[in-house]
């Protein structure tokens, strides 16, 4: 027999595999019981802990190269954060804006720093220590060699992870924490499903959005084909 249920304006605080192949999940309103669990937990940046950094984030202190910038275009940017993303994040800043300085105290392979160069991107071998701002504006970053940098906008290449452990308890997941996946976004586990952000750290909102229709019928394919299992069973028996 299957169970289903709707939860309203309940959070998710654990989900259990049951030995029946079902799933009891748990949630500040109560316990239910599932055929299937698709995970849309999403992601959380992991920020590092720079002064006045919660004052801008979201605003002058940006993520996204692609979708964040035409607003602050032809102004002075600075990218700082993780030295394995800089290379990409300056590039498509640079787009943007021909005044683009990267930060970093580590070292870039030769490579690396010659496609930047080319790109008029300067390099400065320091690392940031705090943002200033003036009447909630980002107006420069302070430096740990006691320098400011004066900028109209700043990107920050972050370390992402799964907002929630949900999916490390249920199924497979990488060393952040997202779910592995199928094309279908079918887990390691039977009936469990994960769309988005919940496996897919660099989709966008509309990518998102879209997997959510992909892995719809995937999930309805397997109902069906648990249900005709459970009635073959129950016909053979007769």
């Amino acid at each position: 027999m299957h169970y289903g249920g709707t939860i309203h304006e309940a959070m998710v605080e654990r989900i259990e595999p049951r030995s029946d192949g079902l799933f009891d999940v748990w949630t500040t309103s109560g316990r239910i019981a599932t055929s299937t669990v698709v995970l849309a937990t999403g992601l959380v940046d992991v920020l590092p802990p720079l002064k006045d950094l919660p004052e801008v984030w979201g605003c002058d202190l940006r993520v996204c190269p692609c979708f964040n910038g035409h607003e602050v275009r032809n102004g002075r940017f600075v990218v700082f954060g993780l030295p394995e993303r800089l290379a990409q994040l300056g590039s498509f800043v640079s787009m943007w804006s021909p005044d683009v300085t990267v930060i970093t105290k580590h070292p870039l392979d030769s490579g690396v720093a010659d496609r930047l160069r080319l790109l008029g991107i300067q390099i400065l071998h320091d690392e940031v220590t705090g943002l200033v701002h003036q009447d909630d504006r980002l107006v420069g970053l302070s430096t740990e060699s006691g320098q400011e940098i004066p900028c109209d906008a700043a990107w920050i290449a972050t370390r992402l992870k799964a907002a929630s452990n949900l999916a490390a308890s249920i199924c497979e997941v990488d060393e952040a924490g997202f779910a592995k996946t199928d094309e279908n976004g079918r887990t390691s586990r039977p009936g469990v499903f994960a769309i988005g952000n919940a496996t897919n750290p660099i989709a966008h909102l509309a990518h998102a959005a879209a997997s959510g229709t992909h892995v719809g019928p995937w999930v309805t394919t397997y109902l069906l084909e648990s249900l005709l299992s459970e009635r073959r069973a129950a016909h053979a028996q007769r």
